[in-house]
């Protein structure tokens, strides 16, 4: 089988110690890109990570890379920036949460993804969380209780 070429765009705190770190586990993934400003970062990171090639921007790895996905890593108030560029590829991609600052851009980032025929998933890792479902449904049911009550 063989592995899915994944590329990288930002290297702070949770690209490295937890997306970057995870999918290096992987034995189906192959890092070959990490698209980040900061060149010694990146470097260190391609590095200690078996990354195969640095980018100082996303636009350049994009052009150049040979990828099947892409994990964007950044400021949420940065989603804006890469994702349009990204999906114009057709690339899938995930991005860490929220999807981006205000609720119309993030409309307007799906509706390009989903025009392009590609996949965006923003990583909301605690939906299945125990504490968070409760949570759900306490508000949930607040909310009822407001409307019908």
């Amino acid at each position: 089988m063989r592995k899915i070429k994944l590329g990288f765009i930002g290297s702070g705190y949770m690209g490295q110690r937890a997306h970057i770190a995870n999918y290096a586990t992987l034995p189906d993934v192959e890092l070959v890109a990490l698209a980040e400003g900061r060149t010694e970062t990146a470097k260190a990171v391609a590095q200690r990570y078996g990354i195969k090639t640095t980018y100082s921007s996303h636009k350049e790895m994009l052009e150049k890379a040979k990828l099947d996905a892409v994990v964007a890593i950044m400021w949420f108030t940065l989603h804006h920036t890469v994702v349009p560029d990204i999906v114009e590829k057709g690339l899938p991609l995930l991005t860490e949460k929220p999807i981006c600052v205000c609720p119309g851009t993030g409309k307007k980032l799906v509706k390009q993804a989903q025009e392009k025929g590609s996949i965006y998933q923003v990583g909301y890792m605690k939906r299945c969380d125990p504490g968070t479902r409760f949570v759900k449904k306490k508000i949930a049911q607040w909310k009822q209780s407001k409307e019908f009550g």
